[in-house]
């Protein structure tokens, strides 16, 4: 189960120092889908774009299907735009009527990447990493272990105990 508390927009958890590239399609699925995942994908070019992927808030869980994940991507003026969902098993984003950007964005095009990242192997010059913080409860990562995984001790354990 997820924190009940909301994390305000301008206390999204991103601790650079504690950030860590993540490779291997389950890997990323498992952080990305986590419920409170902070992400940045970067090209060989140096564009960087970085998204804030969230489940649904606990009282809004039954209006949505499971699975369904909010992403919002962060615009060069620091602020947070809502730009879609994620929808059942993490293959498809899909805009609504609420949405920031469009098809042929950008930021569109990389959070369509990362779905592919999530869910298939290949060889890929972009860099995916997160951002210091627990995918689950979005807490700072300070163990090399949780900040490997992407995820703290106690997440970890309950995850695997929900399994």
């Amino acid at each position: 189960m997820l924190r009940s508390k909301r994390i305000a927009w301008d206390q999204l958890p991103i601790f650079h120092e504690n950030a860590h590239e993540l490779k291997g399609a389950e890997r990323i699925k498992n952080y990305c889908m986590g419920g409170n995942a902070v992400v940045t994908l970067s090209s060989p070019s140096g564009v960087h774009h970085t998204y804030y992927i969230r489940a649904p808030w606990k009282d809004d869980k039954s209006n949505f299907p499971e699975g369904t994940r909010f992403v919002y991507a962060r615009h060069s003026n620091g602020k947070w735009l809502y730009l879609g969902q994620i929808v059942g098993d993490g293959k498809d984003l899909k805009l609504t009527k609420n949405s920031y950007y469009g098809i042929s964005s950008p930021a569109f095009r990389g959070m369509k990447y990362i779905l592919r990242m999530m869910n298939e192997e290949f060889e890929t010059p972009m860099i995916l990493q997160h951002e210091g913080c627990c995918s689950r409860c979005g807490r700072r990562l300070t163990d090399p272990e949780s900040i490997e995984r992407g995820m703290g001790r106690y997440c970890s354990n309950h995850v695997a105990a929900e399994r």
